[in-house]
């Protein structure tokens, strides 16, 4: 590689680094009078054409990201070019003249306590903006951490994202850990990282510089799993309690946020606020060749980067955590985000398929049932009506469940479906009993009247939702909240209510249907709240909201179901299975070990195949993601 030129024009001097995805070089850009640059080799580990192109979607989509976080924030390289070339990927960002965090200790042995806590509060600056972007670094440690000669800055290097969603794209149901073993905290090495993942890391960044000891040399308590450190190092016992909450085992036992870590820091503020520490270190010498003129030109390409940072999708579907998005157009009412994290162990959610109704008497409603052809025309138009009954959950606050009629249909896609998986085969015929499930999805609300309920087993944040509106969909809850809000309103009415189970939820979508949507075979932005400015058909071209929508705001499906495609994905009762092998048939949930569950129907961000009535995906039951919403089953009686 030493000495190729890529893209015509970055020169390929020296070697800097290598990891899971590819390497890290030094260049020089022969178009910008020899400029110093930072060329990272992102290299997928899979020949196959369709996952080599959703790893370059997801490859550009971090790019831009990148590329915005370097642009707004000092210590952050600015992102100066992204490429391919022959299937393999490439960044190409701002060379840094510094040294590393790991060099500088090893120099030293071991920072002093003041320099210690100006570490921290450098580090956590950085921080500050980049959870405020919704983005997790993922692989804090003191490598990736470089005091630049010119201002004695830390600058954070070597985010995880691009690596993150590299991994995704080439291997979807599996969870490529991003991170260094000793500084990633066990829900990180699980495959789920939060904010306070990144607090961990820099705690025990942190530690290390204080005792000159990598983590791996550090013994754990037996049996709670906590660092031992302070046999090590003297520190006052205002720094250790704060290291000791940054890397408490159990990431609801940490502070939650950059803000805590601070006001912490704060509190102990007669010991370290009359120092203002730098530490006097000598430059270390550029490497061979290198001008000591700092490298902050960006290529021709960096203002048409920047301008489609503006416009990136904020899905990193939906793994990843989301940049905040501008705010959504006003529709009608409430609820502000809150990012609150939940006990671990999973609660069991009620398993029965409802009993069958006895025959009663209900009201009815009338909806028009939508068709359309391949083109997204309308095909036909008929009318359709549904019984319903309408539950009393308080505050003057109702919730309507549709009845949805028992019968058999075959579950899955078949293999010559577009957009489909091998997840969603085989194709399997099940018997499905009569039941009743919201008529929308849950919305804020009815969540707001729930929450406000009596606790059964969690404790609920009653304004969840980054998109603000009480009849807007709720989002951004778990499973484990949505089973709680089951369960109080099960306890508050007397009767029975749960999620769906998988091939209910299914079978209430398709609502007789075989095609790919319950419309037909495609969908319109007429037709549902969707990505649809990748369809392959002009009449599915138009800007994507990127934010929920009221619910009920496009046509329902023959059973009188609204937003069963696309607004919010919907958690179901099951476990996550690969696929249909030995999947129960008689319309029960397929429970097992997995801590992943169900989720169904794809969401505002996603694109027209990730919508399909068959299609699924799962995640980690425990925690909230983006865009993941409910809806309810449940009984009359």
């Amino acid at each position: 590689m030493i000495g190729t030129v890529l893209d015509g024009r970055y020169q390929i001097i020296e070697k800097l680094g290598q990891g899971a995805f590819g390497a890290t070089y030094l260049a020089i850009n022969q178009r910008q009078m020899g400029r110093y640059c930072v060329v990272k080799h992102h290299q997928p580990d899979s020949t196959d054409p369709a996952l080599l192109q959703e790893a370059q979607r997801r490859f550009e989509v971090e790019a831009q990201i990148l590329a915005k976080l370097g642009q707004a924030h000092d210590q952050i390289p600015d992102l100066l070019d992204f490429f391919s070339e022959s299937g393999e990927f490439y960044l190409v960002q701002e060379f840094i003249e510094g040294q590393t965090l790991s060099t500088e200790i090893s120099h030293k042995q071991r920072l002093t306590e003041p320099e210690a806590v100006q570490l921290l509060r450098d580090v956590l600056e950085v921080l500050r903006y980049v959870h405020q972007e919704r983005i997790i670094h993922r692989d804090i440690k003191p490598s990736n951490l470089i005091r630049r000669h010119k201002d004695q800055r830390i600058v954070l290097v070597d985010f995880g994202i691009v690596k993150q969603t590299q991994a995704q794209a080439v291997t979807p149901k599996s969870r490529f850990i991003v991170g260094t073993p000793g500084y990633i905290p066990p829900e990180q090495a699980q495959g789920y990282p939060l904010f306070c993942s990144d607090i961990y890391a820099l705690g025990m960044t942190a530690i290390e510089a204080l005792t000159g000891t990598q983590p791996h040399e550090l013994a754990k308590d037996a049996e709670t799993g906590e660092v031992l450190w302070k046999h090590v190092v003297q520190v006052s016992p205002e720094l250790a309690a704060i290291l000791d909450k940054m890397v408490c085992f159990y990431f609801a036992n940490r502070y939650q946020s950059v803000t805590e870590v601070f006001q912490a820091l704060d509190r102990a503020g007669p010991i370290w606020e009359s120092l203002a520490v730098q530490p006097q270190l000598s430059p270390a010498a550029p490497p061979t060749g290198l001008s000591a003129t700092q490298f902050t030109t960006p290529s021709l390409r960096t203002d048409a980067i920047l301008a489609m940072a503006e416009s990136v999708s904020r899905e990193l579907e939906p793994h990843l955590e989301q940049p905040n998005v501008g705010p959504p157009a006003p529709v009608n009412n409430s609820l502000p985000t809150a990012p609150n994290l939940i006990a671990p162990k999973p609660i069991a959610a009620p398993h029965t398929v409802p009993t069958k109704l006895e025959p009663r008497s209900f009201p009815t409603f009338r909806f028009e049932i939508i068709t359309v052809d391949h083109q997204g025309r309308l095909k036909e138009q008929s009318p359709g009506v549904a019984e319903y009954f309408r539950e009393n959950l308080g505050m003057g606050v109702t919730l309507d469940l549709v009845r949805i009629p028992g019968g058999k249909f075959l579950m899955g896609a078949p293999s010559d479906e577009a957009d489909s998986l091998e997840i969603e085969r085989p194709q399997h015929r099940v018997t499905v009993p009569t039941f009743w499930m919201g008529k929308y999805p849950v919305t804020q609300e009815q969540w707001l009247a729930v929450a406000s309920l009596p606790k059964v087993k969690l404790d609920l944040d009653p304004n969840p939702a980054y998109f603000k509106g009480k009849y807007l969909p709720v989002e951004t809850i778990s499973w484990m909240e949505a089973v709680e809000f089951c369960d109080r309103l099960s306890q508050h009415t007397g009767c029975t209510y749960r999620l769906p189970t998988e091939a209910e939820w299914e079978y209430a979508c398709r609502a007789g249907t075989t095609t790919p949507f319950h419309f037909g075979e495609t969908l319109t932005p007429a037709l549902a709240n969707y990505n649809g400015s990748k369809s392959a058909h002009p009449p599915h071209l138009g800007p994507r909201s990127h934010q929920t929508t009221t619910v009920g705001s496009f046509p329902p499906n023959a059973f009188g179901l609204y937003d069963m495609h696309g607004n919010v994905w919907e958690w179901c009762e099951d476990n996550w299975h690969d696929n249909y092998q030995e999947a129960p048939r008689d319309g029960t949930a397929w429970l097992g070990f997995s801590s992943d569950r169900l989720l169904r129907g794809g969401s505002a961000m996603s694109e027209l195949g990730l919508c399909r009535s068959a299609n699924r995906n799962g995640r980690n039951g425990i925690f909230r993601f983006n865009f993941n919403g409910f809806r309810v089953v449940g009984s009359p009686d």
